[in-house]
């Protein structure tokens, strides 16, 4: 299990803030939980605890949080619940994000033979991936500026992965979502159908598994995912499946266009990692933004699915295009639920 939650304090300090006291007072509730006639106590307890914790926000009462943009995200911990514009945040899991444009330390990733057990170059301490790049456009540039060239290879740091908090209850369960498109990976070859599909496979298996150590896995729970019709655009969908049990699956249809703070076309904006755009994702050049999948068919074809668009707008792709069910240039932004009491 991950270590426990706490806020994220300005320039490294050790002042005690209110939202501290509370993680601390869930921390010694949960130790407690020894003798086993105490337990549902306790843990009841520490549930109030982490509830009031997480919708207060750790919000800037007690003067520790600067409360804006990506420094304070720069600057967070692992497993720490941060405030940022308004939205929580925490790091969990780790994945291949930035592209490394440092040529002396691109040299010395091309020296290393061997990886390790999954795959990764390890050098001075950190994990890189090296990818062939593909991406959509010669015109791209990674999140640096650096010039994106296809057909060359590069090195990619695996960085903790930055997750928005949609949901939280009293027992420390939460919705977490990339804040971030985290790779590319095509729907499914000719299916919309999600429950069979190999989009729902990859993030089950190999995301999973490359994203996540064991301790991170015990806190990531089994979520059973409505993928009735009335999570699509028409509660008459004959495409619909049955809902499944998923570690990490994507969000609906109707969750981006009615939930979770989605209700307008900015709040759907994405932006893909490096990683990302060297596989080939789709990006508004302008703006940065990605299209990425939902999990939701389309009621009208078995061959048509539902994305984000660039511009935040909901569409659907049929599979002889680009960016249809089959098509490898719709980015990832995966969701799953774990509990950080």
């Amino acid at each position: 299990m991950p270590p426990p939650i706490k806020k994220l304090s300005e320039g490294g300090n050790n002042i005690i803030t209110s939202c501290e006291i509370w993680v601390n007072f869930a921390q010694i509730f949960i130790a407690l939980q020894g003798d086993v006639n105490m337990k549902r106590s306790y843990k009841f307890f520490a549930g109030i605890a982490l509830f009031a914790l997480l919708l207060a926000g750790c919000n800037n009462s007690d003067g520790n949080n600067s409360g804006g943009g990506s420094s304070d995200a720069r600057r967070a911990d692992m497993y720490t619940v941060f405030e940022m514009d308004s939205k929580l945040y925490i790091y969990f899991g780790s994945y291949p994000q930035s592209v490394v444009s440092d040529p002396s330390l691109k040299t010395e990733l091309s020296k290393i033979t061997t990886t390790n057990s999954k795959g990764y170059y390890e050098y001075g301490g950190s994990e890189y991936a090296k990818k062939n790049v593909n991406a959509g456009s010669y015109l791209y540039k990674y999140a640096d500026g650096t010039q994106v060239t296809n057909n060359t290879t590069e090195f990619f740091k695996v960085e903790p992965i930055l997750w928005r908090i949609l949901t939280s209850d009293s027992s420390g369960n939460c919705i977490l979502l990339a804040e971030q498109a985290i790779n590319t990976h095509r729907y499914d070859s000719s299916s919309n159908n999600y429950m069979n599909s190999e989009i729902r496979t990859w993030l089950n298996d190999d995301f999973y598994n490359s994203a996540f150590k064991s301790t991170e896995k015990g806190a990531i729970l089994t979520t059973t995912v409505d993928n009735s019709a009335a999570t699509t655009n028409s509660i008459s969908n004959p495409y619909a499946c049955d809902n499944t049990s998923d570690k990490v699956y994507l969000l609906s249809y109707k969750d981006y266009l009615t939930s979770y703070g989605f209700s307008t076309s900015n709040a759907r904006y994405c932006e893909p990692t490096d990683y990302a755009i060297a596989n080939g994702s789709f990006m508004y050049m302008d703006e940065r933004n990605c299209n990425y999948w939902t999990r939701s068919p389309d009621s009208d074809a078995s061959n048509c699915g539902w994305t984000v668009s660039y511009d935040g707008d909901l569409r659907y792709d049929i599979i002889n295009d680009e960016y249809g069910v089959g098509g490898s240039s719709v980015s990832v932004r995966p969701s799953l639920s774990i509990n950080i009491a």
